[in-house]
């Protein structure tokens, strides 16, 4: 039988594995440490990832989240009736205010006056009631400022939904009863512009 003879391994092989070892039982190593540097260069730190922690919602009584949904209702129907009150207003200003301009202008700039004045007025009232809103998310304290408050109101109101500012997460409804008011109060506005376009067409000035 023939013998095959052993190699006998190279010196560097030697030296690996009599280090192999002393690595296994150095307790010492931490796996936080920092990487060896390269020459000139400072060492760099081992990243390391943070999860992002969800913060506590407040637990509100429901005896507090009732009373501040039954404030936003009772503000809703006001704006509403207040709303109703400003159409029936202008629409009775604009009986006396066409009487007025009629021996003072032609047909056509009277006409133009009108549409004009009651878009004005709508205009003005919207942005009154937006700002109750936004006086509402202030005061109640789910808004820091005035500001943010008037730019949640307006994006709510007139259903925009940009979604940029939110309100937290027990009082998110508000949201949505904002929403509903101003989009009844601006198909209100749009039947109102209707009538009175309606009103130059059939019996100009």
């Amino acid at each position: 039988m023939l013998s095959v003879p052993l190699l006998k391994p190279s010196i560097n092989v030697q030296k690996r594995r009599r280090n192999l070892p002393a690595l296994k039982d150095a307790k010492h190593l931490n796996t936080n440490c920092q990487r060896p540097a390269r020459s000139g260069h400072p060492p760099y730190p081992r990243r390391t990832v943070g999860m992002k922690q969800e913060t506590a919602t407040p637990n509100y009584p429901l005896h507090v989240q009732l009373r501040v949904y039954a404030l936003a209702l009772l503000l809703a129907t006001f704006i509403s009736a207040l709303h109703a009150g400003i159409i029936f207003g202008l629409a009775d200003f604009f009986l006396v205010f066409r009487e007025w301009v009629k021996p003072a202008l032609a047909a056509r700039p009277a006409d133009i006056l009108v549409v004009i004045t009651a878009i004005s007025g709508l205009f003005v009232s919207h942005i009154a009631e937006a700002g109750m809103w936004a006086a509402f998310f202030w005061k109640s304290g789910h808004l820091a400022s005035f500001s943010d408050g008037w730019y949640f109101a307006g994006v709510s109101h007139t259903t925009l939904g940009y979604g940029d500012v939110v309100l937290s997460k027990p009082w998110r409804s508000l949201g949505p009863i904002c929403a509903i008011n101003g989009l009844l109060t601006f198909g209100c506005s749009t039947a109102f512009l209707f009538l009175v376009l309606q009103m130059i067409w059939q019996h100009p000035l």
